[in-house]
């Protein structure tokens, strides 16, 4: 297998969106982490009772 490792030269104003961009991407993650603990939680108390999600 054959990889390359690249590293980014990022000025601040680049810097800052990248940071950006991964803080979306964590709330998003989070989010629907959450969402799934939930809905699974609820099938485990409530097996008989559907989801409305």
């Amino acid at each position: 297998m054959l990889s390359f490792k690249t590293e980014l030269q990022l000025n601040n104003k680049q810097q800052s969106k990248m940071a950006q961009h991964a803080g979306c991407a964590r709330f998003a993650f989070n989010w629907g982490l959450a969402v799934t603990k939930e809905i699974l939680d609820h099938n485990k108390t409530n097996p008989d009772i559907p989801n409305s999600y």
